[in-house]
């Protein structure tokens, strides 16, 4: 299993392209995984239901299945490969969107023409910066990055599927 992430600041893009990522994959027959990091706070459990009462009673996951959709309820999850591994079980890609952390495949989105001064990543650990701004693509490519454009997700889909078929 592949585990990428998107990052970049709140309103380069990263939701616009993972979905576009996603459905090309998925189109390709790849099982793909996702994971959506927030930094506002969720409460998907409504207080009070089944579900949420047994997790108050004290258990540490809750599934919750319905006619249509399935949810499962965790209090906490390992942020880690392994830990993802164990939750994403016989998926060929897991994407993680809006999360930093040492992943060894990351790609982050740049907009606006100083992006590049205020990525929130090293530029040369990333696996590809996406922009679609011809003075940040430049200044990566200076530094030996890999440049993908931010409106065409094929070239980061070909490559996604080049590092998962290596595995």
């Amino acid at each position: 299993m592949l585990i990428t992430a998107f990052i970049g600041w709140s309103g380069c893009g990263k939701t616009t392209l993972v979905l576009k990522v996603i459905a090309e994959l998925s189109k390709r027959g790849y099982r793909v995984g996702a994971a959506k990091f927030t930094h506002h706070d969720i409460r998907l459990d409504t207080p009070g239901t089944d579900s949420a009462r047994m997790r108050k009673a004290g258990a540490e996951q809750v599934l919750l299945r319905g006619p249509e959709e399935t949810a499962l309820f965790l209090d906490t999850i390992e942020v880690s490969e392994d830990g993802f591994r164990h939750l994403f079980v016989g998926y060929d890609i897991v994407i993680v969107e809006g999360l930093r952390a040492d992943w060894p495949v990351t790609f982050e989105i740049a907009s606006g023409e100083k992006a590049y001064s205020r990525l929130k990543s090293n530029p040369v650990e990333l696996c590809g910066l996406i922009t679609d701004e011809a003075t940040v693509r430049k200044e990566a490519e200076s530094d030996g990055v890999t440049t993908y454009p931010r409106t065409d997700p094929s070239p980061v889909v070909e490559r996604l599927v080049e590092l998962i078929n290596a595995l």
